[in-house]
């Protein structure tokens, strides 16, 4: 292995949760379990089932990353769940 792999695979084991969220909001927690975040479906006329039933739950931060892999840092306050192409549901914080 060469150092510079090395160095790059430090690199992003130090980072941990840092490389999902954007520069400007990572002084922000998003992804602990004391952080909640409410699903909040878009309510499109050809919403998909899955978005639906997702509706209304609420997620601890630390199952978002397993739940919705996917997910884009829009916020300190939302994240698109990208649960399918075209999904416009987001997460809100709830607390």
């Amino acid at each position: 292995m060469q150092l510079s792999s090395l160095i790059g695979a430090i690199r992003l084991i130090q980072m941990g949760d840092k490389r999902w969220i954007p520069q400007q909001l990572r002084g922000y927690s998003f992804f602990s379990k004391l952080d909640e975040w409410g699903f909040q479906s878009s309510e499109h006329q050809n919403m998909c089932i899955t978005c639906e039933d997702f509706n209304g739950q609420v997620f601890a931060g630390d199952e978002l990353r397993r739940t919705f892999p996917y997910l884009t840092v829009e916020s300190k306050n939302t994240i698109s769940p990208n649960v399918h192409p075209n999904c416009k549901c987001t997460l809100q914080r709830e607390n």
